[in-house]
C-alpha cells in the first residue's frame, strides 16, 4: 500500500504563526494555492512528499514536527501504526518505542 503523508493540524498551524506567514503566503512561498492548503492543514487531503518537504522548509521546521507518514486505508484512526519519516525519503524508521512497551518485551 501506497503511504500517504498527514499533516499534524494544531503543529503546522502554530508553525505558520510562529513564522508570521498568513496561509496565502504560506501557499504562495511552497509553491501551491490557498485553496490547496487549507484541506493539507486540516489534514484531510495527503500532500506530495515535495510539497510537504516545501512546506518544511518555509515554516523552518522538521519533517517530523509538522507531518506524518500512514501506511493503510485508514489513516488519522485511534490505534493505527503511523510509520515516521526522517529528513530524506528513503530513510523510514518506526517511532520509538515507549518505556512501557520495552519493560512488557523485556
Amino acid at each position: 500500500m501506497k503511504p500517504k503523508i498527514f499533516a499534524k493540524p494544531r503543529e503546522i498551524k502554530a508553525a505558520q504563526i510562529e513564522a508570521g506567514l498568513i496561509q496565502q503566503e504560506l501557499a504562495e512561498f511552497a509553491g501551491t494555492q490557498s485553496s490547496w492548503l487549507s484541506p493539507i492543514q486540516s489534514g484531510k487531503v495527503s500532500p506530495s512528499l515535495r510539497l510537504a518537504k516545501r512546506i518544511c522548509r518555509v515554516l523552518g521546521k522538521d519533517f517530523n514536527d509538522i507531518f506524518f507518514v500512514q501506511y493503510g486505508d485508514s489513516a488519522n484512526k485511534e490505534g493505527d501504526i503511523a510509520i515516521i519519516l526522517h529528513n530524506t525519503p528513503e530513510t523510514h524508521e518506526k517511532p520509538p518505542q515507549s518505556d512501557e512497551k520495552a519493560k512488557v518485551r523485556q
